[in-house]
């Protein structure tokens, strides 16, 4: 039977679902993995440890956000 495969959109979706269910200090390497139920090693094959994950999480949530304010400013959504 052929293991699942994962991404890294799907870890970080997850750390994003752990802080938003039970806050930040939740998101742990042990708490993504269990939700996904991925190996500890697919995480680190990914990620070299939590604090570069969070990283790539805050830049994701950043980029999403301006894209989101980028869009509606071009739509004249009356942000401006």
């Amino acid at each position: 039977m052929a293991h699942p495969k994962f991404a890294d959109r799907d870890f970080l979706d997850a750390a994003l679902a752990v802080a938003a269910e039970h806050g930040a200090p939740a998101v742990t390497v042990g708490a993504i993995t269990e939700r996904l139920k991925a190996p500890v090693g697919s995480f680190y094959h990914r990620f070299p440890s939590r604090d570069v994950l969070l990283g790539e999480l805050w830049l994701r949530t950043v980029l999403d956000f301006q894209q989101g304010i980028m869009a509606a400013l071009e739509a004249g959504d009356g942000l401006a």
